[in-house]
């Protein structure tokens, strides 16, 4: 079957087909669905430590400045892997599957028994969430032990059910939003604490991205150095000259402008706790990378629906506290 997409005066025929799972792709979902097959996957505290770390190093700092640092803490710290044959890097937790911890806003599911000393102890009756309750008028506080109200009065998450400037991350990369940022602290006045504050914050956290993805880059170069199967030694040293390049700069191709997109996605669940947030219209998004490419010749509809399912199985391995 072929399909025309009429833009202005010219027509593209694209052939669409039936195409298979690839091994590849079968392979990361079986090896993924297969952690805590006989349990809950289990918890990962590396980025709750390195968290609880920087907000104590950070005690009596604007709320804008502790959460950037604490992200950028995050990006520079948190132990990176990439799993065997992916194509898409990046990862929420330590391990594959783990179920990454957010103490700042809650401690639920947790136990003193279970939980590490230095995040319990710093945490405990401090969370954003025993802050907020504790703000409630005894009668909401009752109805929400109640679970009369609790919906209406939860308070410890992030923020979710939105989308982010995804055009914005890809067309532009992350130096330039670094650089505006910057410029408009430059003439931001020293009274206005607030928006100075958010620049800073907005410098540290750009910075700090860009870092995570310079950190994968160096691990995939180390990975393909030591590689002895000519496939996997030209995929990684792929993968390294991708990440070397987003999203610090704008994304030229569909590889790289799906792992940028990768990166950002996965860093607003890294940031915080909060869920449904959309990839937003990720056809819009990715169309002009996908039409340069296949016009171009420099990529096959079998090469991207390949790359395209290697970042459906990085949603799928984005899991968060309460998910089992």
């Amino acid at each position: 079957l072929n399909n025309y997409y009429i833009q202005g005066e010219r027509a593209y025929n694209m052939r669409y087909s039936t195409l298979a799972i690839p091994e590849r792709i079968q392979r990361l979902k079986t090896d993924l669905f297969a952690v805590g097959q006989d349990g809950a996957t289990p918890f990962c505290f590396e980025r709750a430590k390195i968290v609880t770390r920087s907000y104590q190093q950070t005690e009596g700092q604007h709320p804008a400045l502790r959460r950037a640092r604490a992200l950028h803490a995050v990006f520079d710290q948190m132990p990176i892997f990439i799993r065997p044959g992916e194509l898409i890097v990046g990862q929420r937790a330590a391990v594959l599957a783990g179920r990454a911890v957010y103490p700042e806003y809650h401690l639920n599911g947790l136990t003193q028994a279970n939980t590490p000393a230095e995040i319990w102890d710093y945490w405990h009756g401090r969370t954003l969430g025993d802050r907020a309750r504790g703000a409630h008028p005894a009668r909401l506080q009752r109805a929400e032990r109640e679970m009369a109200a609790g919906y209406c009065t939860g308070t410890a998450s992030g923020f979710g059910h939105g989308i982010v400037d995804y055009p914005k991350a890809l067309e532009r990369g992350f130096r330039s939003i670094v650089a505006e940022a910057q410029a408009l602290l430059e003439d931001t006045p020293e009274e206005d604490r607030e928006g100075r504050a958010f620049l800073q914050a907005a410098v540290i956290a750009g910075e700090g991205i860009t870092l995570w993805a310079q950190r994968y880059a160096a691990l995939a170069e180390a990975e393909a150095a030591a590689e002895t199967d000519p496939r996997r030694k030209q995929e990684l040293s792929r993968i390294a000259r991708i990440c070397r390049r987003v999203p610090a700069e704008p994304a030229r191709d569909f590889s790289e402008a799906l792992q940028a997109f990768g990166f950002v996605h996965l860093a607003m669940h890294v940031e915080q706790y909060g869920w449904s947030i959309s990839a937003g219209r990720f056809d819009q998004t990715m169309w002009p990378y996908y039409r340069q490419d296949i016009a171009s010749e420099t990529l096959t509809q079998e090469q991207a629906w390949e790359l395209l399912l290697n970042l459906w199985v990085k949603f799928m391995e984005n899991v968060g506290t309460r998910l089992k």
